[in-house]
């Protein structure tokens, strides 16, 4: 689950939905996808200071991978992962984020390669 805050991305039992393990973010989270396999998962971050999008192998308390979008288009604030904006290739190689700007605006795709 992400909710923004805490700034952490849930695991939720499937019996009753209470809070398995928590994956910090430093900043809050706007999406989050488990990987095919269900070996990983991704969190996308809405962070001005640290990363956009986190990689965190399950049952794991630190990222594995993270990417930082920067700025686009000369605007002071970064670019963040859209709310909903993460999915990852059948395969696992690839995770498709979908970015805008501090004002929601100029959706750009985004195509990041975690493992190679």
């Amino acid at each position: 689950v992400a909710s923004g805050a805490p700034y952490e991305v849930q695991e939720a039992s499937t019996v009753d939905l209470s809070v398995v393990r928590a994956y910090p973010t430093g900043s809050g989270p706007s999406s989050v996808v488990l990987a095919p396999g269900g070996q990983f998962l991704v969190a996308g971050i809405n962070s001005s200071t640290s990363f956009d999008v986190a990689v965190f192998p399950v049952g794991g308390s630190a990222p594995v991978w993270t990417y930082d979008f920067g700025t686009q288009g000369g605007l002071e604030e970064p670019n963040r992962t859209a709310d909903f904006g993460l999915a990852w290739s059948p395969d696992r190689d690839r995770i498709y984020a979908v970015t805008v700007n501090a004002y929601n605006e100029n959706p750009t795709l985004n195509v990041l390669y975690p493992f190679g």
